[in-house]
C-alpha cells in the first residue's frame, strides 16, 4: 500500500521517460535514457528541494537566534526546572525542539525519488549487457579493478567512489555554513549510499552520480546571484538542443510533434519578454491578485475533493470497467489468482499520484501555487471524463497485458477532439479563478462530495460483481489436475460404423489467411482432401458477441432477429442459440458433446448453466487443462508466465491514464508504455494445447452417431511462435495485410493460424489413421475476421472494414474424396447448422421457438460493428446497443458495389 501510494508514482515517472527516450535512441544507447531520466526527475524534484533548503535555513538562522539564551539557560539551570525554562523560552519564541527535523527534509524527500530509481534501475533489464565507455556491462557493478590477493579476487567498483566524493564536495558546499551536526549527517549519509550501491548495477550509480552533480550545481549556483537566470538558461539550452535533435536525427517523428516541440522552445525563451507585456497589462494584474490571495477553506475543499475523484476516476472506475468486461481473463496471471489486487494497486497508485504527491505541494508552496492546484484540478477532472466518454477512441479488442490488436485506432481520432479537450480545460480553470470567492463554490464542493459517492458505489458495485465472477470461474475449475500426457483421457466419442459431425469453432480466424497458408505449406491441400473452402463468407457481426450466435443458431440469432424478442433478455437468446444444434441432434439419436462454448450463460468461460436443462449433452471446458503438460513436453520456458500479474497490474494504470489523455498524446503513450515485445500469453496455450492433444482426446467408441462440437480461442491470441518454423512468405509483406508494420510484420496473426491448421491437419491424419474420415462431416467455422487491411479487399477505401466480416469456412462433407477444392458461392456463417445437418434425419423446426429454419441470405444479409461494450454492459438488456456502423451485403462480397451502408436503423442510406 505505502509503496504505491508513495513509491510507484515516481517510478512511473522515470519508467515513462526512460521508455520514451529508449524508443528514440534505441537499446544501444541506453546511458542517454539514463541521463535524461536524471535530468527531468531532478527538474521536478527542484521546488521540493528549494522548499526544503529554505526551510532548514529557516531553522538555522532561528536556532543561531536562540542559541545564546538557551545557551545560558543551560547552565544555569538544571533537571525540571531547566526543561520547563527552556519550554517557556520556545514557546514564547514559537519555536519546538522537534522543528530540527525540518534540517532532514530534503534527505526525507530525497528518500522515495531514490527508492523508486533503484527500484527501477535495479531490475531494468535494458541495462543488462548495454557498454558505455569503458563499463562494459550498465546492468551490473562496474568491476573496473581487479587484483588478486593469494587465492582471493579483489574487485573494486570505481563508480561507487566517484559518487561517494561527489557528495563530500557537495555536502561541503552546501553546509559551509551549517552546523557540525548537519555536516556529520550529510556525510554519514553519503557514507550510507556508498555501502547501499556499491555493488549496484553501474547504471544506477551512473544516475546517481548525474543527482549529486546536479545537486553541486545547484548549491553553487544557489550562491550566485541570479541563480534563477542561470536555470532559465540551462532549461532554454535543453529544449532548444531538443527541438534542433529530433529535427535533425529523427526524420520519422512526426512532423506535428517536432512543431509542437519547437513551439514549446520558442515560448519558453520569450518567457521573460512575454513577462515584461504581462505585468503591463490589467487584466493580468487582476489574475495576479487572484492567485496571490489566501485560498479560503472552500478552495481547500474544492482541491481535496477534486482530486480525490480524479484518483477514483482513474484507478477505480475505469479500472472496473475494464476488468468488469471480462473478469475471468485476468484471473491466474502468474501468481495472482483473481483480478482484486489489481483494483487495490491501482486505487492506492492514484491516491498517491492525484492526491497525496498533490496534497504534500499544496501543504509546501505558497499561495500562488494553492490557488493553482485549486483550480487546475477540478479542470484536469472535467477533461479527463470528456476524453474518456466524449472525445474516446476505439480501441479495439485488448488482451490481458493491455496490447491492441491495431495501435492506428488511436490516430483515428479527430484533431477537433484535443483542442476541445485543451478548451474545457482552459474555460473549467479560468472561471474557477474568478468564482472562487462566489456562492457557487460550495455549491461545486457538494457537487464533487456527490461524485465522490457515486464512483465509490459503482466501484463497489462492479468490484463485487467481478469478485463473484472470479470465484465461480475459480470454484469450477477441475481440481483433478491433469499433470502428465498419460492423465489426458478420451471426451471425444466418435463411432466407425455411425456418422459424425464435428463443427470446429476457430474464434477470429481469418478466412483470406487460407491462400496463404496453403502456399506456404502445400502438404495443407493433402490433409484437406474432401474439403471445400468458402472464400466469400459473411460474419453477421465483428465481435463474438454478436457475431457468433447466427453460427451456432442459424439465421433466427442475428443480432437484428435477436432484437426482434424484446421480451427476452440477450443472454437467455445467447444460451438459446448455444443449445440448438446439440439439442437438435440429440433428438435424432446422436450422442452430444460441446467443449468451450462461447460466452455460456454470456460469461467468458467456466459456466456451463445452460447445458443443466439437457445433462444427455457432455459439455465440458477444456481450455487451460494440458497447459502445463504442453509446455513440459515442449521444454517451453515462458519467463513472462511469472510476471505476467505484474505486467498486467502496471498496465492496466497506463490504459487508465490513456483513456483519459487529450487524443493527440495517446499514441505517444501508448508506444512508450506497451510491453517492449508481444508476450507469450498463457490464453494462447490454454487453447493452442486442446488443438495439439485433440488426437489424445478422441476415441472410437461411440456404438452411435455422434455430434461434437469443439471451441477454440488459438487463432485469437496474437502470438510469435519462435520455436516453430512459421516464416512468412514472400509476397506476405505489410502491405498485403496491413498499414500497421509495427505488428503486421510480425505477423502476430497468421502465426496462431498456421499453429491452428496444423494441428487441426495432424488430426484430421488421425482420423484417417483410424478409418474414420470418411464417414465424419467436419465444418471449420470463424465468428468473424480481424481488421487486417489485405489484398482482397483492395478495391474498398478501407481495406480493414470488409475484413472484419470474413470469417473463415472449410467443409468436409461425408465420404468426399475430391482434392481442397474452392467454391465462391456467397455464404454466411449462419449457414453452419444447414451445412452441418444436411441430408441427416434432423429436424427443421427449432425445438426452442418453434419456427423452420430458413437460409435468409438469398436477398443478402445486414452485417454490424457494435460500439465497445462488454456482456457485463448487455447482462441484463433485451436488445443489443445500436451499432457503430452497419452495410448491406449481397453476393459477392469482394465488390464494393455489393455493400450498402446502413443507418443505425438498418434502413438503407
Amino acid at each position: 500500500m505505502l509503496y504505491n501510494l508513495i513509491i510507484a508514482p515516481i517510478e512511473f515517472i522515470v519508467d515513462w521517460v526512460f521508455r520514451m527516450c529508449l524508443n528514440k535512441v534505441g537499446t544501444e544507447s541506453v546511458i542517454y535514457c539514463v541521463v535524461v531520466v536524471s535530468i527531468v526527475i531532478n527538474i521536478l524534484a527542484l521546488p521540493l528541494y528549494n522548499i526544503a533548503d529554505a526551510l532548514q535555513e529557516k531553522e538555522r538562522k532561528l536556532v543561531k537566534s536562540l542559541e545564546f539564551r538557551v545557551k545560558r539557560i543551560k547552565k544555569a539551570f538544571k533537571g525540571d526546572e531547566q526543561f520547563m525554562m527552556l519550554s517557556e523560552y520556545y514557546r514564547q519564541n514559537n519555536y519546538h525542539p522537534l522543528y530540527a527535523l525540518r534540517s532532514s527534509l530534503s534527505i526525507l524527500i530525497e528518500i522515495p525519488f531514490f527508492i523508486a530509481a533503484y527500484h527501477y534501475l535495479s531490475n531494468c533489464d535494458a541495462l543488462l549487457g548495454s557498454k558505455f565507455w569503458i563499463f562494459k556491462d550498465l546492468g551490473g557493478p562496474d568491476a573496473l579493478f581487479k587484483f588478486s590477493i593469494g587465492t582471493k579476487l579483489i574487485i573494486i567498483n570505481i563508480l561507487p567512489i566517484i559518487m561517494t566524493l561527489i557528495n563530500f564536495v557537495s555536502g561541503a558546499v552546501y553546509t559551509k555554513e551549517a552546523p557540525v551536526k548537519e555536516k556529520v549527517q550529510l556525510y554519514a549519509v553519503a557514507c550510507i549510499f556508498l555501502v547501499l550501491l556499491y555493488n549496484s548495477p553501474s547504471g544506477l550509480v551512473i544516475y546517481w552520480i548525474l543527482n549529486n552533480l546536479f545537486s553541486l550545481a545547484k548549491n553553487v549556483v544557489l550562491k550566485t546571484k541570479k541563480p534563477g537566470a542561470i536555470l532559465f538558461g540551462f532549461i532554454a539550452f535543453c529544449l532548444t538542443f531538443l527541438s534542433i535533435f529530433f529535427w535533425a536525427k529523427h526524420p520519422e517523428t512526426a512532423t506535428w510533434k517536432k512543431s509542437l516541440l519547437s513551439l514549446l522552445t520558442l515560448f519558453f525563451c520569450c518567457l521573460p519578454l512575454l513577462k515584461k507585456f504581462a505585468d503591463k497589462s490589467a487584466l493580468n494584474k487582476k489574475f495576479t491578485q487572484l492567485l496571490d490571495l489566501k485560498p479560503s477553506l472552500t478552495n481547500t475543499l474544492t482541491f481535496v475533493f477534486s482530486s480525490l475523484c480524479l484518483a477514483l476516476f482513474l484507478g477505480l472506475i475505469l479500472t472496473t470497467n475494464v476488468l468488469s468486461s471480462s473478469p475471468i481473463e485476468f484471473c491466474n496471471l502468474g501468481s495472482t489468482p483473481t483480478p482484486l489486487p489489481y483494483i487495490t494497486t491501482s486505487i492506492f497508485f492514484f491516491l498517491g499520484f492525484c492526491f497525496l504527491w498533490p496534497s504534500a505541494i499544496y501543504k509546501l508552496f505558497g499561495n500562488r501555487t494553492k490557488n493553482i492546484l485549486c483550480f487546475m484540478f477540478p479542470a484536469l477532472l472535467v477533461m479527463a471524463v470528456c476524453n474518456v466518454y466524449l472525445f474516446k477512441a476505439d480501441y479495439g479488442t485488448l488482451n490481458s497485458m493491455f496490447l491492441m490488436t491495431d495501435s492506428g485506432v488511436l490516430y483515428l481520432v479527430p484533431l477537433a477532439f484535443s483542442f476541445l479537450s485543451l478548451v474545457i480545460f482552459a474555460v473549467i480553470f479560468t472561471c474557477g479563478i474568478f468564482i472562487k470567492r462566489t456562492k457557487v463554490s460550495p455549491v461545486f464542493n457538494t457537487f464533487l462530495v456527490a461524485i465522490l459517492a457515486a464512483e465509490t458505489f459503482f466501484g463497489i458495485y462492479k468490484t463485487d460483481y467481478i469478485n463473484k465472477t472470479a470465484k465461480k470461474y475459480l470454484s469450477s475449475i477441475d481440481p483433478n489436475k491433469i499433470t502428465s500426457k498419460e492423465d489426458i483421457k478420451p471426451i471425444y466419442h466418435l463411432s466407425k460404423t455411425g456418422k459424425n459431425v464435428i463443427v470446429i469453432f476457430l474464434d477470429r480466424a481469418e478466412g483470406f489467411y487460407m491462400p496463404y497458408a496453403l502456399k506456404q505449406f502445400p502438404e495443407f491441400a493433402e490433409k484437406l482432401q474432401g474439403f471445400t473452402y468458402y472464400p466469400n463468407t459473411i460474419s453477421f457481426g465483428t465481435r463474438t458477441i454478436n457475431g457468433y450466435t447466427p453460427l451456432v443458431g442459424g439465421y433466427e440469432y442475428t443480432p437484428d432477429n435477436m432484437n426482434k424478442r424484446k421480451d427476452e433478455l440477450l443472454k437467455d437468446k445467447h444460451n438459446e442459440a448455444l443449445l440448438v444444434m446439440p439439442k437438435l441432434f440429440l433428438d435424432a439419436g446422436f450422442s452430444a458433446t460441446v467443449t468451450d462454448p462461447a460466452y455460456a450463460n454470456y460469461m467468458w468461460k467456466g459456466d456451463l448453466t445452460p447445458y443443466k436443462q439437457f445433462p444427455e449433452i457432455a459439455a465440458s471446458e477444456e481450455a487451460g487443462k494440458y497447459t502445463d503438460v504442453y509446455m513440459k513436453e515442449k521444454n517451453i520456458d515462458n519467463p513472462f508466465e511469472r510476471t505476467s500479474d505484474l505486467i498486467c497490474s502496471r498496465q492496466i494504470k497506463n490504459f487508465s491514464i490513456l483513456q483519459a489523455l487529450i487524443p493527440q498524446l495517446r499514441a505517444t503513450f501508448y508506444n512508450t508504455t506497451k510491453p517492449n515485445e508481444i508476450t507469450s500469453t498463457r490464453n494462447f496455450f490454454n487453447q493452442f494445447s486442446t488443438l495439439y492433444y485433440l488426437s489424445n482426446l478422441t476415441d472410437f467408441s461411440n456404438n452411435k452417431n455422434s455430434f461434437i462440437y469443439i471451441g477454440n480461442d488459438t487463432v485469437h491470441e496474437p502470438m510469435i511462435l519462435d520455436y516453430e518454423n512459421f516464416e512468412l512468405p514472400s509476397d506476405f509483406d505489410s502491405k498485403s495485410i496491413g498499414g500497421n508494420t509495427e505488428l503486421r510484420k510480425r505477423a502476430d496473426y497468421y502465426h496462431p493460424f498456421i499453429a491452428a491448421m496444423k494441428q487441426l491437419t495432424k488430426y484430421f491424419d488421425y482420423l484417417r489413421e483410424n478409418d474414420i474420415y470418411d464417414n465424419t462431416r467436419i465444418i471449420v467455422i470463424a465468428d468473424h475476421g480481424q481488421g487486417l487491411d489485405n489484398k482482397i479487399f483492395t478495391d474498398f477505401s478501407d481495406p480493414a472494414a470488409p475484413a472484419r466480416f470474413n470469417p473463415l469456412l472449410l467443409v468436409k462433407d461425408f465420404d468426399s474424396k475430391e482434392e481442397l477444392k474452392t467454391d465462391d458461392s456467397f455464404m454466411t456463417n449462419a449457414d453452419t447448422l444447414f451445412l452441418a445437418k444436411k441430408d441427416l434425419p434432423v429436424s427443421n423446426t427449432n425445438p426452442f421457438t418453434g419456427k423452420e429454419f430458413i437460409q435468409d441470405k438469398e436477398n443478402g444479409c445486414n452485417v454490424s460493428i457494435p460500439p465497445q461494450f462488454n456482456t457485463a454492459y448487455i447482462i441484463k438488456r433485451t436488445q443489443f446497443p445500436k451499432p457503430r456502423e452497419a452495410y448491406h451485403v449481397k453476393d459477392n462480397i469482394f465488390d464494393p458495389a455489393n455493400w450498402s451502408k446502413l443507418d443505425t436503423t438498418g434502413d438503407a442510406k
